[in-house]
């Protein structure tokens, strides 16, 4: 048995400092993605990948894209900070399950006054004001509710020491926050997963979830070209069409032969398991997930 250290995550700025076009995950994948069809060693597989670049990214997008095999490119991962983003964005990334997330707690920190103003606002002062005035209201109420309920807890909770005071505080005043209040969270995620991510994003019809998009996309390609491709909206992704489910229930209750039919003498179950209901919410889940 041998066990080795292909590789590992670091800093970026150390990653730059070796100043080296060879510092890419897709050397990873590609020598990886060659492991079911060749007779080498992966070390040989690794090395081989290392002499040249540009042949192994061919190798990334012929067996990624061309062949299908996505899964390859999940042996390539990325640390990415994401700063001052709204915290109803944060939810929509966060439904990328197959990934890792950290994100500023608003239960552990206090949060100064800070959101995001929607692009769609600019031209639109007549919204844009008034919504300005509601975010200055609630996080003025957040500061005042925090306050209040450290004092408060002083006098219900002696026994508490101050951290743990001030977190409880916290805790209930952060209920007053907006969605629109921005947050920063660090994610680790593999290039499958950020290419589903970034198809998410393409059917959000938010602005900022677009912009972030634009964001991803730039700085990860111009680190792995070979392993994200098809970051636009495939109508399908994770789609829930609500419109045609509703279609579907008027058409069964207005058609008249739906009516007219003797289901329960015409059709009889034969079979059943007793998880019925368990398995088909599953298929539901996995149909409109990723």
């Amino acid at each position: 048995m041998k066990v080795n250290i292909a590789g590992f995550n670091i800093d970026k700025e150390l990653i730059d400092k070796l100043n080296s076009p060879l510092a890419t995950p897709e050397l990873i994948s590609a020598s990886y993605a060659r492991i079911s069809r060749s007779n080498k060693s992966i070390e040989e597989l690794r090395k081989e990948a290392m002499k040249e670049l540009e042949k192994a990214r061919k190798t990334n997008t012929n067996i990624i894209f061309a062949m299908g095999h996505s899964s390859v490119a999940e042996h390539s991962v990325f640390n990415i900070d994401l700063i001052g983003i709204s915290r109803a964005l944060t939810e929509l990334i966060q439904r990328s399950r197959i990934a890792s997330f950290t994100e500023k707690s608003q239960r552990y920190v206090t949060f100064s006054k800070d959101y995001v103003v929607p692009a769609e606002f600019a031209n639109r002062p007549k919204l844009k004001q008034p919504y300005k005035k509601l975010m200055d209201e609630l996080f003025a109420e957040y500061e005042l509710s925090f306050n209040a309920l450290n004092e408060l807890y002083k006098k219900q909770k002696p026994e508490l020491k101050t951290r743990e005071r001030e977190c409880l505080a916290k805790e209930d005043a952060r209920y007053i926050l907006p969605l629109s209040t921005k947050t920063q969270m660090g994610m680790t995620i593999n290039a499958r997963s950020l290419e589903n991510l970034l198809r998410r994003l393409s059917k959000s019809p938010l602005k900022e979830a677009a912009e972030l998009k634009e964001l991803l996309y730039t700085k990860v390609s111009a680190i792995a070209p070979s392993l994200i491709r098809y970051i636009d909206n495939d109508d399908y992704t994770g789609k829930v069409d609500l419109e045609k489910v509703g279609f579907t229930g008027f058409l069964q209750q207005e058609l008249p032969w739906v009516k007219e039919l003797d289901l329960e003498n015409k059709v009889r179950v034969i079979n059943l398991p007793t998880n019925a209901d368990d398995t088909i919410l599953a298929s539901i889940i996995y149909q409109q997930g990723e």
